[in-house]
């Protein structure tokens, strides 16, 4: 979704005119739809956490010191 997003966003900063604005925003929604069904085949691999269009963190403080090294090597994603 995110790049179905980044398209539609790119098409869009071609103009300010309303009209050709939303014929930009359906030519995007024409192109662009199948990207989204791309999502359930790569929710597993390590880029699509790379590629995220959002993420969110939920916890708690704790009294542990989390060493930058220990965040680096908690990463997940692909690249290396």
């Amino acid at each position: 979704m995110a790049l179905a997003w980044s398209w539609q966003y790119f098409l869009l900063s071609f103009s300010t005119h309303p009209f050709l604005r939303a014929l930009l925003r359906g030519f995007a929604a024409l192109t662009a739809f199948p990207l989204k069904y791309l999502d359930y085949f790569l929710i597993d691999r390590p880029g699509a956490l790379d590629a995220a269009s959002g993420t969110f963190f939920l916890g708690r403080k704790s009294d542990k010191e989390f060493t930058d090294r220990a965040l680096v090597r908690s990463y997940r994603g692909a690249i290396q």
